[in-house]
């Protein structure tokens, strides 16, 4: 179990890069890093980032908590692993920015309506439309937070807007829609069935005391690597629920690694225990 970081508001407190160290993921590999810049030099979008990894990793070392766990590079990092794969002395830097990432989380410097606000949005479009319209979600995004604020951000990206136009990547006109709007609607409204149904199943399940409960569980591969301690701590929790939990057969990656983003907190209040095997039929034996 991570050690509680100490609440200090110096802007240089070294007992945050000593937290660091012990408590996140990669984290004692830190004073390896000879600043060489290969991370932020490989690194897709940095120039997105208020800070490039490898400042980011030097300010860690500095001690400097709140600009570290405010920086939007914890969010912006879209985890492609380039910075990790040509790193010289091998350290495992999207690690240890998915660390701080959960550490931002569970210290609730992470902003959750900026993401609730975007998921609204794309949603919006999927619904609509039957696919995403970047010009539409970006608006509905922005204007979200104010008429004022829309209007301030539209303006700061619209060179960025300007250049897509002028390469092709995006469209002027209506937003294209899926031919058979019929058959969205009918596929939203299933999966809204199903996901009613398998919520009232699995609350049948836990509030039926004479049952047996036995949940199948898939794993995934992050369970088996970055996020090996959330899979451990699921595994000791099921029990101690009174719970039965099955692995399925050779079962695939699923193609997300959102394990550390989650942070640690899911496995140490419980709340992963409540849910093993979400995307799956829970089943009562």
């Amino acid at each position: 179990m991570a050690t509680p970081l100490s609440d200090s508001s110096q802007k240089y407190d070294l007992g945050f890069a000593r937290w660091v160290y012990e408590n996140v993921k990669g984290g004692d590999q830190l004073s390896m890093c000879m600043q060489c810049g290969a991370c932020s030099g490989s690194c897709p979008i940095g120039t997105e980032m208020d800070y490039g990894p490898r400042k980011l990793i030097m300010m860690v070392r500095a001690g400097m908590k709140e600009a570290v766990l405010t920086s939007n590079t914890l969010w912006n990092c879209t985890h492609c692993y380039r910075c990790t794969v040509r790193c010289p002395r091998g350290i495992p830097v999207t690690n240890i920015i998915q660390g701080l990432g959960a550490t931002a989380v569970d210290l609730g410097y992470a902003r959750e309506e900026d993401t609730t606000r975007f998921a609204r949005s794309f949603w919006w479009s999927v619904v609509h439309f039957g696919r995403t319209d970047e010009r539409l979600v970006t608006a509905k995004y922005y204007f979200s937070f104010g008429l004022k604020t829309g209007i301030r951000k539209g303006l700061e990206n619209l060179k960025i807007a300007l250049g897509m136009i002028m390469k092709g990547r995006m469209h002027l006109g209506l937003p294209h829609k899926v031919a058979d709007k019929k058959g969205l609607k009918a596929i939203l409204e299933k999966a809204a069935e199903i996901e009613a149904r398998d919520k009232q199943g699995l609350d049948r399940i836990m509030n039926d005391q004479g049952a047996k409960k036995k949940f199948v569980y898939y794993p995934g591969c992050s369970s088996q690597g970055s996020s090996k301690h959330l899979d451990e701590s699921l595994r000791a929790v099921v029990p101690a629920l009174g719970l039965e939990m099955e692995e399925i057969d050779d079962w695939n990656c699923c193609g997300a690694s959102v394990g550390d983003i989650g942070g640690g907190s899911l496995a140490n209040d419980g709340s992963v225990g409540a849910q093993p095997g979400k995307s799956r039929r829970a089943e009562s034996y």
